[in-house]
């Protein structure tokens, strides 16, 4: 009886299922919210639109950082990743990882000698191109699991039973 059962419910096609008067209540709802506040929808429709300008103009930044082959090379690998050439596709990742480290290496140089030209510390220049690239690294501390922890209270839990002064306990 039991395997019947389950059986029974392994054929159902996983539907989804909507109440009609519930959703009717709820669309109900959301018109009345926005004839009243029709004054705060459009200010909240104009700042989204202005956001998203935003953001265009930052892609278009990131865009500038790379050459002119880069893009090239990704284009070239997401055709031929819908081809389903894996071997062409796991090359042609290769090339764009290459050319990306290439692009940010001479980013960096060029970073670097606007610093020096502008008379800025390049120490400075390096710290913030460092932490813009996110190679910062973090002291972190492998555990018995194999789980990595970053926490200062995790590492000490660990690190404090096994070193501690004796005077301490």
């Amino acid at each position: 009886m039991r395997g019947e059962r389950t059986a029974k419910f392994r054929k159902r096609s996983s539907k989804t299922v909507v109440n009609c008067d519930h959703f009717a209540s709820l669309a109900s709802l959301w018109e009345d919210s926005v004839s009243d506040n029709i004054d705060e929808e459009y200010d909240r429709l104009v700042e989204h639109l202005h956001d998203g300008a935003r953001r265009a103009e930052s892609l278009k930044d990131v865009k500038k950082r790379l050459s002119s082959k880069t893009p090239e090379l990704v284009r070239q690998r997401e055709i031929a990743r819908a081809a389903g050439n894996n071997q062409l596709t796991s090359d042609l990742a290769k090339q764009c990882r290459e050319a990306i480290k290439e692009d940010l290496n001479e980013r960096r140089a060029t970073d670097l000698a606007e610093a020096a030209e502008a008379g800025k510390s390049i120490r400075k220049a390096r710290r913030i191109i460092i932490i813009i690239n996110y190679e910062t690294k973090t002291t972190s501390l492998r555990g018995a699991d194999g789980t990595v922890t970053a926490s200062r209270r995790a590492m000490e839990k660990f690190t404090l039973p096994k070193f501690d002064m004796p005077s301490r306990r």
